[in-house]
């Protein structure tokens, strides 16, 4: 236990590398895209993402990313590179939940997470300590998010997909086959969610999960599973 400090600290270390790395390499591979804007944009995504303490991650915001640059139109090169790089992951924001539901995206709506928690927390500059101790203060909703996001995208390599209706939304769609499944995330055991109900009222799924602190648990008169966040992985 006593070397479990210093290991943490090595990772970070590890990971900050990681990160200047990869900031090395947009000026070597960038292309045409200008190689400070990719930079910008990638350094916006973990500020953008602590801001919402909590709460759900919300549409990514152009605004105040790069300087006199407000539109989806200045920004979708560097995003894009950044998405076709593996080091963001863009979640397309449907207003139905309706197959093909490319057919209900728009260019301009979507979350950007980040590719891997762990650089998440280094680029946030949260101490390892915290880490030890679980400890992600108000920024914990966030980190919940993006391991599900990173799971999701690990495990079937498709477009990710989010359902935003009205004031109702959740976190995330997984198609299976003809079937669309809502997945609710939370950071902590408290799982009751107002939109995945309103969800449910509308689309009346076949199946539902929940990506929460509680164990592995399934309601089979719900149809409902609850997926402990450390098993996102197996979603």
């Amino acid at each position: 236990m006593a070397d479990k400090p210093h290991a943490f600290a090595e990772v970070r270390r590890v990971q900050a590398a990681l990160v200047r790395d990869y900031s090395n390499d947009f000026a070597r591979h960038s292309s045409k895209i200008n190689s400070v804007h990719i930079q910008g944009v990638f350094e916006n995504i973990p500020r953008q993402l602590s801001q919402y303490m909590d709460g759900s991650v919300q549409r990514y915001q152009f605004k105040d990313v790069l300087t006199n640059k407000k539109a989806f139109s200045e920004l979708a090169g560097p995003i894009q590179w950044l998405v076709q790089a593996d080091l963001a992951l863009d979640v397309h924001i449907c207003n139905k939940a309706e197959v093909p539901l490319c057919a209900f995206t728009q260019a301009n709506l979507f979350k950007l997470y980040l590719f891997d928690t762990g650089i998440l927390g280094c680029m946030l500059g949260i101490p390892p300590a915290s880490l030890i101790q679980q400890d992600y203060g108000a920024t914990k909703g966030c980190f919940a998010e993006n391991l599900v996001a990173q799971a999701l995208k690990r495990s079937h390599d498709k477009p990710l997909h989010a359902w935003n209706e009205g004031r109702a939304e959740t976190r995330f769609l997984k198609m299976e086959q003809n079937l669309i499944i809502p997945i609710e995330v939370r950071s902590g055991t408290r799982t009751k969610a107002k939109s995945l109900q309103t969800y449910k009222q509308k689309y009346q799924p076949d199946h539902v999960i929940r990506c929460t602190a509680k164990p592995l648990h399934r309601d089979t008169e719900s149809h409902q599973i609850n997926v402990p966040l450390y098993m996102a992985e197996y979603l």
